[in-house]
């Protein structure tokens, strides 16, 4: 009998500590808001662009997002969008319809997951998109990228439902350095299929900023969401600071990013573009500018607003 008790007790003891490590994460709040997020891709004349506008709420927590143009590089039209936040358990959702358009005869929607473990690293990064047709039913498309780490950094990014995957992250002791984008099946020759390979390369500033009007972690999540195609969930990856794309948090900001692609292990071309931020008089990062090394164009640029 004594043993008995001692079992139960223990198993007690158990589940106490499981409901004790297991805890919701807190919505994303920040006291540094961004407002707005104009980004383009491409030329500053482009026509691919997504424009963000944030609301947040008397606590200063994330509330709305408005987005005018690209919802994703990855396809899903020009807008406008207008999301909702929604923060259950660990998941959190930029809901387009507010829980409405997911069923029935105009079943159209677009919302955008993050899905963090206890730890507050990422698992998951979605945008789940679907129609409704009268002859084969309700279709969904959901295909997140997946993240996974190995000794708290960033081991592999995969996408499912593709053979693509991001991995061969090198870090040193502070910053994630580099890294390879694999590709299966974009080339075709005779019957055959070709690889396709990106390697990237980092490099960062050698001074810390100011953490209370730059946050590090946001700014390089907004350049890294390109390479990661993980933009669906930028308005969490930006505003939150806890939120990092490499797994590790990050002092030191991107300055440089170096582009090889290769072709069947061939090297095609290197691209090295100098990461240019530009500052308003509190010390507050108001536009990132890519610019390519070789023509000294602007390839990409984000212009930043605050509350």
């Amino acid at each position: 009998m004594k043993r008995f008790l001692n079992i139960l007790l223990l198993a007690v003891i158990i589940q106490l500590l499981y409901i004790s490590c297991k805890k919701d994460i807190t919505p994303t709040k920040s006291n540094l808001m961004i407002g707005s997020i104009d980004y383009s891709f491409g030329s500053q004349n482009s026509v691919n662009h997504s424009n963000y506008d944030f609301e947040y709420s008397e606590n200063k927590i994330l509330k709305k997002v408005y987005l005018e143009g690209l919802l994703s590089l990855r396809a899903h039209g020009n807008g406008p969008f207008v999301f909702t936040t929604k923060y259950v358990s660990n998941v959190f959702e930029l809901d387009k319809n507010i829980g409405q358009g997911e069923t029935g005869l105009d079943f159209n929607d677009e919302d955008q997951k993050l899905e963090l473990n206890n730890l507050g690293k990422i698992i998951s990064s979605v945008i789940k998109t679907g129609f409704r047709s009268p002859e084969f039913g309700v279709f969904t498309d959901p295909f997140p990228k997946n993240f996974t780490y190995l000794n708290g950094k960033l081991k592999t990014v995969h996408s499912a439902g593709y053979y693509d995957s991001i991995t061969n992250f090198i870090f040193d002791t502070k910053n994630m350095i580099s890294f390879i984008d694999f590709r299966l099946s974009r080339f075709r020759t005779t019957g055959f299929l070709l690889d396709s390979t990106i390697n990237y390369t980092l490099g960062y500033q050698t001074t810390t900023p100011d953490t209370s009007v730059i946050k590090v972690n946001g700014i390089n999540n907004l350049i890294l969401c390109i390479p990661f195609e993980v933009q669906e969930t930028l308005p969490f990856l930006v505003v939150d600071e806890r939120l990092s794309l490499t797994g590790k948090k990050q002092n030191y900001l991107i300055n440089s990013i170096s582009v090889e692609e290769k072709r069947g292990g061939i090297t095609q071309k290197t691209t090295t573009y100098t990461i240019n931020y530009l500052y308003d008089t509190e010390g507050r990062i108001i536009h990132v500018q890519w610019i390519n090394n070789a023509t000294l164009a602007i390839y990409r640029e984000a212009v930043i607003g605050y509350l």
